[in-house]
């Protein structure tokens, strides 16, 4: 496991298997509690990848957009996200290296192109007690 420079929030990033190495950037973790009032600001940069997120903590907001707690896929992205994120953050992550997320989802990934979608509305059925 290797620090991050994040890693005052709590984030912390894992290598994939040597199975998953070829679709796979890395998986990540991220927990802490902020108080109160006290929330950090993080910029989100285009880079191709795809990500799916574990919220188990207190909701995610990506600009003016709150995110329900539960999975999500974020989609490949055009341009810079302001993500806010306080309270009691938990979450899990995994990012798909650009153009390899495709085997693991059954919609044209495409249509995900600057949204953000929950993994039931995906039609992921197995998933669906993470939509809760």
């Amino acid at each position: 496991m290797k620090n991050h420079p994040k890693s005052y929030l709590g984030f912390h990033r894992l290598s994939p298997s040597k199975a998953l190495r070829d679709y796979v950037s890395c998986y990540w973790f991220i927990q802490r509690d902020v108080s109160i009032g006290e929330a950090f600001v993080e910029y989100l940069y285009p880079d191709g990848c795809i990500g799916m997120v574990f919220d188990l903590g207190d909701p995610f907001h990506f600009g003016d957009d709150v995110q329900r707690k539960g999975g999500f896929l974020d989609g490949t992205t055009t341009r810079a996200r302001r993500l806010m994120i306080g309270g009691e953050i938990h979450a899990v992550g995994v990012r798909f290296k650009p153009g390899c997320a495709y085997p693991f989802f059954p919609v044209p990934l495409s249509e995900l192109k600057n949204e953000i979608a929950t993994l039931c509305e995906l039609g992921l059925s197995s998933a669906e007690n993470l939509c809760d």
